[in-house]
């Protein structure tokens, strides 16, 4: 099935190609198309905006219709109005002559260059690595992003003295220093969905997806959660020094062994008395009996008396 072909409306009339039934507008149109192919999108009745999810409609409903009036967006080129800002900038790109579409998410480009350099965002092949760290990326532009943390430069904070690898990140954090002593803009990104307001678009950004959105970064080992992937990250490595710990105990006990002070089974390697010592504090940290505790009684230890 050439799915570009089913979702690309005809000239003035949104006729589906698959069972001939006409929709008014080009959003009912492909929610129409994606239902023969099983999927499912939700469409707002008022603007026209598509979400994957009924729960993605409803908080959107409520931050941009529901008991305020919106700004519009009128389009120069035919006069129609949007209440959306992105649907407008989506809508203007037919009039800029952009006809490359992503089938992924439905952004249009105007050369078929630049639509193939953004699919490499939705592909899981990363054919750019990084000589130093051995690190791969989906996209040049971001290589040569990275590859300015290995020249050692380093940017310094004159106000507080914070270390930043790269000069963006310091312009960035400078501008905390001037909205705290009110100096050049005050903070302007306000959150739709609440009254809290922010001197950045990342902040607001992160605001969003973990307090709105219910976004979590999970640790596989003891499934707590974090807002922030940076949390995450410095708690991965309290686990990764537990491991550590475990295999130099390991070392310890396989080498009394290896002198007569207590020997251990052949098959048992240093490697597998840390992933054993490891599970235990697993289990500890989630209320079980940690592994080489039996109700109080102590192991013998083969070879002593």
């Amino acid at each position: 099935m050439d799915i570009p072909a089913l979702l690309a409306p005809q000239v003035r009339k949104y006729e589906c190609l698959r069972c001939g039934e006409t929709q008014p507008t080009h959003s009912q149109y492909i929610q129409h198309c994606l239902a023969h192919i099983g999927i499912t999108i939700y469409l707002c009745q008022v603007c026209q905006h598509l979400f994957h999810t009924h729960t993605q409609l409803e908080t959107h409903t409520a931050a941009e219709h529901e008991g305020r009036k919106r700004k519009k967006y009128s389009c120069e080129e035919c006069g129609k109005e949007f209440n959306n800002k992105t649907q407008f900038g989506r809508h203007s790109d037919i009039h800029a002559g952009k006809k490359f579409m992503c089938e992924q998410c439905g952004k249009l480009f105007s050369q078929k260059g630049y639509l193939k350099v953004h699919q490499a965002i939705h592909s899981s092949v990363k054919s750019f690595e990084c000589d130093v760290c051995g690190r791969k990326f989906t996209q040049k532009s971001t290589l040569v992003h990275h590859a300015a943390v290995h020249t050692g430069k380093r940017f310094n904070c004159d106000e507080c003295g914070k270390i930043f690898s790269r000069k963006s990140y310091l312009s960035y954090h400078q501008k905390t220093h001037r909205v705290e002593e009110g100096v050049g803009e005050v903070r302007k990104f306000g959150c739709s969905q609440c009254t809290r307001e922010f001197s950045h678009k990342g902040d607001l950004t992160q605001h969003v997806r973990s307090v709105h959105q219910g976004i979590k970064f999970g640790c596989e080992i003891c499934r707590k959660e974090f807002t922030k992937k940076s949390n995450l990250a410095k708690h991965i490595k309290t686990h990764e020094e537990d491991v550590k710990g475990a295999e130099e105990l390991a070392e310890v006990q396989v080498e009394q062994g290896e002198h007569g002070r207590g020997s251990v089974k052949g098959n048992v390697t240093a490697t597998g008395k840390m992933l054993r010592i490891f599970e235990g504090k697993k289990k500890v940290m989630r209320g079980q009996t940690p592994l080489g505790k039996n109700k109080g009684r102590k192991r013998k230890i083969k070879g002593k008396p």
